[in-house]
């Protein structure tokens, strides 16, 4: 709790820097009520974005009083901020462009050599951060050093999972129901209105804040896992709130002085967003919406409800680890589309709609020198439109002798590196 007080503190210093205490209070409720800000402070403060929110505020507010004021200590903790940023997430780092493009000392005139005081302060201080920071990184390129005996190491287990930068998963992260930022969080769908006021009221921010946000989302979005496992919304990009509640402030101040159909719809969606993450957040505690396997079809059978929900509505759920169900049959949500048909060497396939036997020719003996039958593969956006799909696998196998043994093996690869598999058993007691 000691740093979700000291976040939205700070926080509240930065934004009375341009906004009156009205307009501040309001949106300091709408980040806490009014995104998944609310389900990590609660319900995930063990993991490390409440802790990145904190220090993201604190580049915010080291950076507007070190342009207020020239003093070290300001730079000192954008220095501090930055670096320990980076140690929890090294993608981080990229909030030393809030200091670098604040202000009017941005662009190449930052560069060049001749310049007013203001830019050449800015570049001391800007030489100095970056040197504290790659002074605080060093001490995690050590500790890998001694613990790997390279200073890169990837510390997550397995190398299936990586970037994408080209394409990322941009539209996925931001408007999939399976963990939509915009989805769960719509107050920061909302609050991208508010850029277009920052050249009114907060000049001085507009490039830093827009910049920084393009490039984290484009960042963020790129991992492979784009849905970061388990949590209420995209907790990748739960931090980046605090970085958005500037142009969300902006938004709440267009309100008070705008016309009064369009204050009245400003309110209205403000005071809709809430309700519906304080719902959602219930939703989420209790179970109803599980954490990382979410489906449009399952977000409307479950939207709005209170209480337990059935067998059907829980298959629309994407389901990565739980077990198989047994009595899986077509339905108002489970097609068969595709059918293969594998003899021997052989593999056929056809898109059915008519159910047929096809003739049991061609097969194949396999010993132990030749383990493995030839392999289908079959790009996963070939099978399904979606980001979810059931596989039925059907087999006939013939035994040779009473200890026969086998089984079939369903992978699923990501750039070649194997990310997932089932393997079904089959031996003299299995049928098919």
């Amino acid at each position: 709790m000691a740093y979700v007080l000291a976040g939205l503190l700070m926080l509240r210093k930065v934004l009375l820097h341009w906004w009156s205490d009205l307009i501040v209070s309001i949106t300091l409720v709408l980040v806490v009520l009014g995104t998944n800000y609310l389900h990590q402070a609660l319900f995930a403060n063990s993991m490390p974005h409440i802790f990145l929110f904190t220090l993201q505020v604190g580049v915010l507010y080291g950076t507007m009083r070190w342009h207020i004021e020239r003093r070290s200590r300001h730079a000192l903790l954008i220095t501090l901020c930055i670096g320990l940023a980076a140690l929890a997430r090294p993608t981080e780092v990229i909030l030393l462009l809030i200091p670098l493009l604040w202000g009017k000392a941005v662009g190449m005139d930052f560069f060049r050599r001749n310049g007013n005081s203001d830019i050449r302060r800015k570049r001391v201080m800007m030489t100095g951060v970056l040197a504290g920071v790659a002074l605080i990184g060093s001490v995690q390129l050590i500790y890998w050093k001694y613990a790997s005996g390279s200073f890169f190491h990837m510390s997550y287990t397995g190398d299936e999972e990586g970037f994408d930068f080209l394409p990322p998963y941009t539209w996925e992260a931001l408007f999939s129901f399976r963990k939509g930022w915009f989805i769960y969080t719509p107050m920061m769908l909302l609050a991208v209105l508010g850029f277009t006021r920052l050249r009114r009221d907060a000049p001085e921010v507009r490039n830093s804040v827009i910049i920084f946000i393009l490039l984290n989302i484009y960042i963020v979005t790129s991992w492979s896992n784009w849905w970061y496992s388990e949590s209420f919304g995209h907790r990748g990009l739960m931090q980046s709130i605090a970085v958005m509640s500037i142009p969300l402030a902006a938004l709440v101040a267009t309100a008070e002085k705008t016309i009064r159909i369009k204050r009245l719809a400003l309110i209205t969606a403000f005071l809709a967003f809430v309700f519906l993450n304080l719902f959602q957040t219930w939703q989420s505690a209790v179970g109803l919406i599980p954490g990382s396997r979410m489906s449009f079809s399952y977000y409307m059978a479950i939207f709005g409800k209170t209480h337990g929900i059935s067998d059907m509505e829980r298959r629309l759920l994407v389901d990565r680890w739980g077990p198989l169900p047994t009595d899986l049959h077509e339905d108002a949500y489970h097609h068969l589309v595709r059918r293969l048909y594998i003899y021997g060497d052989q593999t056929e396939e056809d898109t059915i709609k008519a159910d047929r036997q096809k003739p049991r020719t061609g097969s194949k003996n396999y010993s132990g020198a030749e383990a493995f039958s030839p392999g289908f593969k079959i790009p996963f956006d070939e099978l399904t439109a979606e980001n979810n799909l059931w596989l039925r696998v059907k087999a006939s196998i013939n035994h040779t002798g009473p200890n026969a043994s086998g089984a079939i093996v369903l992978c699923m690869e990501h750039h070649g590196k194997l990310y997932g598999y089932k393997t079904i058993e089959v031996n003299s007691d299995t049928k098919k």
